[in-house]
């Protein structure tokens, strides 16, 4: 810790502290080698505890969460920072408000070493949601004397609560006479214009290993299994959408004449057996997938079932006419395991076999695209193993996070090459807008390609 403290020192001491310089300094620190231990603070019953280590030139806390601990959502005015995970994991919930209405924003989950934004004017919480405590390392400038002034939020009974110099913590625990005031019915939970999103991005920092990754996108997928089909069918972009592809893949499927067909990432099974209805032809189908839980229904809709993802599983060279990976192709993990996945599909595919995939635009302005190019950018997530493009995200009212990868054009046909498939053809479909058209700009759907493994 001391060196820490001396590194502060020498940085900051003649400098002026703003968010991004605090950031680029922490983004050089190595927090593993950290010795903190004994600076950790004891533990509060039902709250978390903090050990001021220092005032100045930025202010230093350690702060100890005992399991499903949270601190209460409060307004950061006049001051930002930086949170450093050095154990556990800690979920940093950030909110909205406007015009009397109150609604979460966004969320980042950090692990150890991962590093959380407080920037000057937020309103958030942090939260420990694990069943065992965290430890964070909190830089603020300036340097916070006391709470203060500070408004902290209660959702469940809509009050707003000003904290006086006495409180210390941001929290709903603390006796009524640590506050200033308290209002009640103070404002309405949702956005103004009513519009609920159905996802949202959900930065986990630093990016998990691929097992890890693979596990959550298993679990989100669990979560959604009973009710994945319904979701499809009650959203008439997602349909459109979803009937224009089936569509496509049903043309080629008839035109080939395809004894037998694999659906990577097959889900329900839904979709493998709508194509077959459009094609009207007859044919096996093959279908892997994650989770247990979406093969049920699969297995029930006539397809071969294997358990597992695609890296973990093999067939015989040349087993199949065609194979496609549908609204999955992005949930691979890595630029590396994308070129080793399409590997292994060349070797699967017969000779003038199609593989056709379908994947997120990174530049499409009706799409999550941009948004996540944005939230990569402001997070320096290239710091924390992330590849532009790649994106956690959760269903609202869901507790599971799922990863996905938007692309460039360029990327594809970069990544078909390597692995020795060609880009035949690739077209763009509207998805949020003008669902199941083709639209006349390039950034203003998601991409469907076809590539071909070619005889030598």
């Amino acid at each position: 810790m001391e060196r820490l403290l001396k590194a502060i020192n020498k940085r900051f001491e003649n400098d002026t502290v703003t968010f991004e310089s605090l950031e680029a300094f922490l983004l050089e620190q190595d927090f593993k080698q950290l010795d903190y231990i004994s600076h950790i603070p004891e533990p509060i019953e039902g709250d978390y505890s903090r050990n001021i280590i220092q005032l100045e030139p930025l202010e230093l806390v350690l702060i100890y969460w005992p399991p499903n601990i949270e601190s209460g959502i409060h307004h950061h005015r006049g001051f930002f920072g930086h949170v450093v995970v050095l154990e556990g994991t800690l979920s940093n919930v950030e909110y909205q408000e406007e015009a009397r209405h109150f609604w979460e924003h966004r969320i980042i989950d950090a692990r150890r070493t991962g590093i959380l934004p407080e920037q000057e004017g937020v309103i958030h919480k942090l939260a420990n949601t694990q069943n065992k405590p965290a430890v964070s390392l909190h830089f603020y400038y300036p340097a916070l004397e006391d709470f203060e002034g500070m408004r902290i939020f209660c959702l469940d009974q809509r009050r707003i609560g000003v904290l006086n110099a006495d409180a210390t913590t941001a929290s709903w625990t603390a006796p009524e006479h640590h506050f200033q005031s308290i209002e009640k019915d103070a404002f309405t939970i949702g956005r103004p214009e009513g519009n609920i999103k159905s996802h949202r991005i959900h930065p986990l920092i630093p990016k998990p290993p691929k097992v890890d990754i693979i596990d959550h996108i298993t679990r989100y997928y669990h979560e959604q299994a009973e009710h994945y089909d319904s979701f499809d069918l009650e959203h008439k972009s997602r349909r459109l959408y979803i009937d224009k592809i089936n569509e496509l893949v049903a043309e080629e499927v008839r035109l080939s004449g395809a004894d037998h067909v694999l659906h990577l990432a097959c889900g329900t099974g839904r979709r493998p057996q709508r194509i077959q209805e459009v094609s009207g032809h007859t044919y096996k189908m093959t279908g892997v997938d994650v989770s247990s839980e979406m093969l049920k229904h699969a297995e029930e809709r006539g397809l071969i079932c294997h358990l597992g993802d695609v890296l973990s599983i093999d067939f015989p060279p040349n087993s199949f006419c065609h194979i496609t990976m549908l609204y999955a192709f992005g949930h691979i993990t890595s630029s590396e395991d994308r070129i080793a996945v399409l590997q292994k599909i060349k070797t699967w595919l017969k000779p003038g076999g199609k593989f056709m995939f379908d994947v997120f635009h990174l530049h499409n302005t009706n799409e999550w695209g941009p948004s996540a190019l944005q939230t990569f950018n402001n997070l320096n997530l290239d710091q924390f193993g992330y590849e532009k493009g790649d994106v956690f995200y959760s269903k609202t009212g869901g507790s599971e996070v799922a990863f996905l990868h938007y692309f460039e054009r360029d990327e594809i046909k970069d990544l078909l090459t390597k692995a020795g498939l060609e880009m035949t053809n690739i077209v763009t479909i509207g998805y949020a807008k003008n669902s199941g058209q083709i639209p006349e700009n390039d950034d203003q759907g998601s991409f469907f390609v076809t590539a071909t493994n070619l005889p030598h």
